[in-house]
Parts: C-alpha cells; sequence; structure tokens
C-alpha cells in the first residue's frame, strides 16, 4: 500500500494483466463491503419469509393424563385412571395478520434480491472499468520513463549548442516547455495508477484489509 501512494506501483506486483476479470469479480463478491452486505441483507429476508410458513402448516397436539394415586374418601364411585387424546387443527388462511405479514416479507426479500443485484452489477463494472484503467497506467509507465530520458539528452544537447552560440533562448525554452510538459504528464499518469489501484483494491476487499491488518492483498493469479 505504500508503494502505490509513493507512485511505485509499477515496481511491485499488486496488479496482474493477464488475471480474467471474473477472478477478480469473485474476489468482490467474497470481500467487498457493499456486495456484502446486500447478499447479507438477502439471507435475512429470506430467513423472516422461511419462519412465516410454520403459521399455515397443521398444528397437532398430544395430550397424555395418567392417575398416580387416590385417596378419596369416601371412595370415588366412578374415576378416570388414565387417557389420552389426540388434536389436529389448521387455520384456514382467509386473510388478517398472519397473511398481511408473509406478504411484507416476501416484498422485503424481493427488494432486497433486486437490491443485491443492483450493487452486484455496479461493483463488477466499476471493476472493469478500474482494472483497464490500471493496466493501461502501469503499462504506459515505462513509456513516460523512456520518453524523459530522450527529453533530458534533447535539452542537454540544446543547452551546449545554446551555450556554443548556435540555439537563441527562445528555442531552448522550447525545449525545455517540452520537457516540463512531459514530466507534468508523467506524474499525471503516476498519480493515476495509484489513485485506481487504490479503488481496485477497494472494490475486492484489499483496502481495509490492508489497513486492518497491514499485510498486503494477494491478487488472484492468472492461469
Amino acid at each position: 500500500l505504500g508503494a502505490i501512494l509513493a507512485g511505485e506501483g509499477h515496481r511491485v506486483l499488486l496488479f496482474d494483466a493477464a488475471t480474467p476479470l471474473d477472478q477478480w469479480w469473485e474476489q468482490a463478491r467474497l470481500h467487498n463491503g457493499q456486495w456484502m452486505a446486500a447478499a447479507a441483507r438477502v439471507t435475512a429476508a429470506r430467513a423472516r419469509v422461511a419462519s412465516i410458513e410454520p403459521e399455515y402448516l397443521p398444528r397437532v397436539d398430544l395430550d397424555l393424563r395418567r392417575r398416580l394415586h387416590d385417596s378419596s374418601v369416601p371412595a370415588a364411585t366412578s374415576a378416570q385412571r388414565r387417557g389420552w387424546s389426540v388434536a389436529l387443527t389448521y387455520e384456514v388462511p382467509l386473510g388478517g395478520e398472519a397473511a398481511a405479514r408473509g406478504d411484507e416479507m416476501r416484498a422485503r426479500a424481493q427488494a432486497a434480491e433486486a437490491e443485491l443485484e443492483r450493487v452486484r452489477d455496479a461493483v463488477q463494472a466499476e471493476l472493469g472499468l478500474v482494472r483497464e484503467q490500471v493496466v493501461q497506467a502501469l503499462r504506459s509507465a515505462p513509456q513516460w520513463q523512456q520518453q524523459l530520458g530522450h527529453l533530458d539528452v534533447v535539452v542537454r544537447a540544446g543547452e551546449l549548442q545554446f551555450d556554443a552560440g548556435r540555439r537563441n533562448l527562445m528555442q531552448l525554452i522550447e525545449q525545455l516547455d517540452r520537457r516540463y510538459a512531459a514530466q507534468q504528464q508523467e506524474v499525471d499518469n503516476r498519480w493515476r495508477a495509484a489513485t485506481t489501484q487504490l479503488r481496485l483494491r477497494r472494490l475486492v476487499g484489499a483496502l481495509a484489509q490492508d489497513l486492518d491488518s497491514g499485510e498486503a492483498f494477494t491478487a488472484p493469479a492468472a492461469p
């Protein structure tokens, strides 16, 4: 994480461009906070729906009685010493509180499932975009370094020619401006690489892991 913030993300193995996108999606499904929270809400909503179903099932009651001792004085003319009974009841759902609660729980479950699909699609879309931005930024980093090296050579040659009187001041300033513009673009590319890698790590749950444990997140490897 420190290497990314220092602009040295291209020097450490934090991203493998050959890793298929579906593997990054799987990492996000397992570790992305928004995705996990939406999935947990779906699980909870489905559990609440399941808890309503037993109210519509028949209920069986078993009643067992047995007299262990009788000391009635005078003795009773008749007494029941043991007995048992079974009762089966079924409430016909004609509406009311249970049906309304069941409808509400099912509607909440459907809303939670729709929210999970929305979060999943949003995370996958952002992950695909950010992954491509990381690839482009990291691949262009060596090219910017090479271009700056060439421009340094051009500027040094221009300074020598200016000292020898073969270049005027405006020509030297123009060369310096070109090098300065390239330096700014190289810095912008390094900043873009750092911010997009941080976004990528946040999407797959690696940023929170880095901050909590201080250990580097292991990116999915290419097959």
